[in-house]
């Protein structure tokens, strides 16, 4: 921080000798004399000509002053000591105001590579916060920020002021202002809507005062709809609530005058006055504010747009096509990526059906084994038991050899019978050509039906 007549070292001085001679080439092995020179130029020393893509400094009147005298030429004269009012024997007498802070470019910059490309100050007073201002304007101006850099800034009006010195690299690019929408002076080719509007006594919340201008917001918004190819238009109920649509999408919008509480005489009263110094009490009553308000949307999720001192409604109609489009595409993004959604969901499906009638096969061929492995057994084992049949047949007496030799046939014919090698043609993979639903619900994964996809 510099003061306005604070005295030059030895390196701005140097400088300032360089300039009276005319700026000779040379002298100087770097660039660092620019920023001095701004330096001095801040102090109105030096002027600096940056035009005509050159760079060149001249002595103002004040700095050959400077060389000469060593002292500014209209540095006031350094207070007297006890000249305050609220010491004894001043009583009375004015205190000497302090001169104004001033902080140059140069010194902004020295102090943010020194503080790790970040200066705070606590909740300056107004005349320190508006010097920082001035010094990081007069930088951006003055192009002396380094290259790849950017000065930002918080804190403009209140509260602390941050001053960082931050990497283009690293920083994101600044968001591009959006091209105004104009708003039409005269109704004339009005929009349908507008027209219904024009023409119905109570269709919009707004006062009569402001229906000219709420009735030209809307024509705009449908000037716009038209020219970026959307469709606008006006719900059936009563009020001002439209929609635009863009493809298969729609986004309702209000627009309404804000009501503030302000003191208004009470007409009855007034009314009844006879006299026209009588007083007639205010009441304090929610009246109309004349600020426009446009909300997009209802109740959670809502986004409304009004008129601030800062800005008028008409500016911020940008903002709200803006918001619609990004709406807009964030919404035909949910549709794709639910579709992709839907499509893997049904081919997870189908593959799980694949899957769950190869289950079936399999489990169905895997039950055909166990049960030939089982009747094979049963068949040798018959077979088995036939043989010791046979080795007691001599020692059975004749009355009964007949019915030993009739049950031992047909046990042989049981054996062939139940045997699965007696019947080649059963011994394959057997392939369904048709699998019943209801089989193949037990083999689907968890959480999927065989009857239908999911949703």
């Amino acid at each position: 921080m510099t003061r306005r007549y604070a005295p030059l070292n030895e390196r701005q001085l140097e400088v300032l000798r360089w300039v009276g001679q005319g700026c000779p080439d040379g002298t100087w092995t770097d660039f660092s004399y620019k920023r001095t020179a701004y330096a001095l130029a801040d102090r109105r020393l030096v002027a600096v000509d940056k035009r005509r893509g050159s760079w060149s400094a001249t002595l103002t009147d004040q700095g050959s002053y400077y060389l000469e005298a060593r002292r500014y030429r209209d540095e006031p004269e350094p207070p007297r000591a006890s000249l305050r009012g609220n010491e004894p024997g001043n009583r009375g007498q004015p205190e000497v105001a302090a001169p104004p802070v001033e902080i140059s470019p140069a010194d902004l910059l020295l102090q943010l590579q020194n503080s790790e490309l970040v200066v705070r100050v606590s909740n300056p007073p107004h005349d320190e916060r508006a010097a920082y201002r001035s010094a990081i304007s007069r930088a951006i101006t003055y192009g002396l920020v380094p290259g790849g850099y950017a000065l930002r800034h918080k804190g403009r009006d209140r509260g602390d002021l941050v001053i960082r010195l931050v990497s283009l690299a690293e920083s994101p690019p600044p968001v591009e202002p959006l091209p105004p929408i104009p708003v039409p002076k005269t109704l004339r080719d009005a929009h349908a809507a507008v027209r219904m509007l024009r023409d119905e006594a109570h269709s919009m919340d707004v006062s009569s005062e402001s229906k000219p201008r709420a009735l030209l917001l809307v024509q705009a918004i449908g000037d716009e709809c038209a020219r970026r190819g959307y469709t606008l238009s006006r719900t059936e109920d009563v009020g001002t609530t439209f929609w635009i649509s863009i493809g298969d999408d729609q986004f309702p919008f209000t627009l309404a005058e804000e009501f503030e509480r302000r003191e208004v005489l009470d007409e009855k009263q007034l009314a009844a006055a006879k006299y026209a110094w009588q007083r007639v009490p205010a009441r304090v009553r929610q009246v109309r504010s004349g600020r426009l308000l446009l909300r997009l949307g209802s109740g959670y999720g809502s986004v409304f747009w009004a008129d601030r001192r800062r800005w008028s409604l008409d500016e911020k109609l940008p903002a709200m096509f803006k918001e619609i489009e990004d709406r807009a595409e964030r919404q035909v993004a949910a549709r794709i990526s639910a579709e992709a959604r839907r499509v893997a969901r049904l081919q997870e499906w189908e593959r799980a059906l694949l899957r769950a009638r190869q289950a079936y096969i399999e489990d169905l061929n895997r039950g055909r084994l166990t049960k030939q492995v089982a009747a094979s057994g049963q068949a040798v084992a018959i077979r088995a038991y036939c043989d010791r049949i046979g080795a007691i047949l001599d020692q059975t007496a004749d009355d009964h050899r007949s019915q030993v030799n009739q049950w031992l046939a047909w046990a042989r014919a049981e054996a062939d019978r139940v045997d699965p090698l007696s019947h080649p043609k059963s011994l394959a993979y057997v392939l369904p050509d048709d699998v019943r639903t209801s089989e193949l619900g037990r083999f689907m994964p968890k959480g999927m039906s065989a009857w239908h996809p999911p949703s």
